[in-house]
């Protein structure tokens, strides 16, 4: 299948932000815009996709089983973009810089041996750490916000 060409930039925005938050409302506060219109970029997508990609509740939003598999794909394009576009803006020239995301089990023990020996063999890669629960870092890395999270694994759905 191809990709879609009507798929948009702001679609996908949209969608990871709505992620991001777990609510169209708080998603359309951050992105400055109206919730009929975030509603409606949903929607556009989701027809586009032939899928539904969130759950709705009076709670908020979750993503579905589909919504889950496109944010796999969807996050680390979006991230990808924004880098070759800095490399085009004269950015090219800065280190490369990993994000990591750390569990508690892990940070105190083995995370500073690791980093040095890291920074020793690359000395112009840029490491940034984050610390947090599970299910924060887990949700980060789906959207590409994090490369790597370094922790215990567990048999929660949010693995998978």
């Amino acid at each position: 299948m191809n990709l879609d060409t009507r798929i948009k930039y702001r679609h996908l925005l949209c969608f990871l932000e709505i992620a991001r938050q777990g609510s169209l409302a708080r998603a359309a506060d951050v992105l400055a815009i109206s919730q009929p219109a975030i509603s409606k970029t949903l929607k556009e997508l989701e027809d586009l996709l032939e899928a539904r990609l969130f759950a709705r509740s009076r709670q908020g939003v979750e993503l579905t089983p589909a919504g889950t598999r496109f944010m796999r794909y969807a996050g680390p394009s979006v991230q990808a973009l924004r880098d070759g576009v800095s490399s085009l803006r004269g950015e090219a020239r800065a280190p490369s810089q990993v994000r990591i995301g750390v569990l508690s089990t892990v940070e105190g023990l083995l995370m500073p041996e690791v980093l040095c020996r890291l920074h020793q063999r690359h000395e112009a890669l840029v490491l940034s750490v984050a610390t947090g629960v599970s299910a924060q870092l887990l949700g980060q890395l789906r959207l590409g916000e994090l490369e790597l999270v370094v922790g215990r694994m567990t048999d929660s759905p949010q693995i998978q």
